[in-house]
């Protein structure tokens, strides 16, 4: 029997002008950032104990991940030695053995935050996935790839927010890897040639919450900041001075 597993997009809408307070708006960055996340994750995780999908035949597992696929991420089948298979394209001509989180998976154990432009859309993406285990042993595994670019615009629109507003969420690494103006490669603050945006980055990382300033093209930004334990990411809030 076929199940369905349905995202359900956050309906919750909020204007950015009707936020109580910067720090009300920063806490909503932080839940709807984590709420779409955990739906995929939550959904790989069911994905992994499907009878269908252990016995690693394409033709039962294809339905099952295509129905879970949304715009903003797509899904995959890995096999031990790395390939692996797409809905609607089936075997892929690259190879993730190479990626960080492959001996994970390989290993018995799901994995998230690895970021990586994706080898099949070329796109900055998150990969997240859990292995196949039969027998107690390692027969595969599933993953998806999140869109950041996507999930960005999401946000943005599920915080009603306008273009004086700007968040960005940075990782343990420093490198930003979500944020409202949507760039497509990574970047990293402490690495970006501008004394006040590092000044600020410092701050970020050393007091984990709190409020600081700085100037980037030639505009100051005040924001707020907060630290999320379960994610490892640091998330960012405010607004340009106009």
């Amino acid at each position: 029997m076929r199940f369905l597993i349905l995202l359900i997009p956050i309906s919750i809408v909020f204007a950015g002008e009707n936020w109580a307070s910067p720090e009300d708006a920063l806490g909503g960055l932080v839940s709807i950032t984590t709420d779409y996340i955990q739906q995929v994750e939550d959904g790989l995780a069911e994905l992994s104990g499907d009878s269908d999908i252990i016995t690693m035949e394409w033709e039962l597992i294809e339905p099952k991940l295509a129905d879970f696929e949304q715009d903003w991420f797509i899904t995959f089948l890995i096999k031990p030695d790395g390939s692996y298979m797409r809905p609607g394209i089936g075997m892929e001509d690259k190879n993730l053995s190479d990626r960080d989180y492959f001996p994970i998976l390989m290993g018995g154990e799901c994995f998230d935050n690895s970021f990586h432009v994706s080898k099949s859309t070329g796109k900055k993406s998150m990969m997240t996935g859990c292995p196949l285990l039969k027998n107690d042993e390692v027969v595969g595994a599933v993953g998806a790839s999140i869109f950041l670019g996507n999930l960005g615009e999401m946000i943005r629109e599920g915080m009603g927010l306008d273009g004086s507003s700007i968040f960005f969420i940075v990782n343990s690494d420093s490198m930003t890897i979500i944020s409202s103006d949507n760039t497509d490669d990574f970047t990293y603050a402490m690495d970006m040639g501008n004394p006040s945006l590092k000044a600020a980055a410092e701050e970020i990382f050393t007091k984990k919450s709190g409020k600081t300033s700085y100037t980037y093209d030639g505009r100051d930004r005040n924001v707020y900041f907060t630290y999320d334990e379960n994610l490892g990411w640091f998330f960012v809030y405010g607004d340009i001075e106009q």
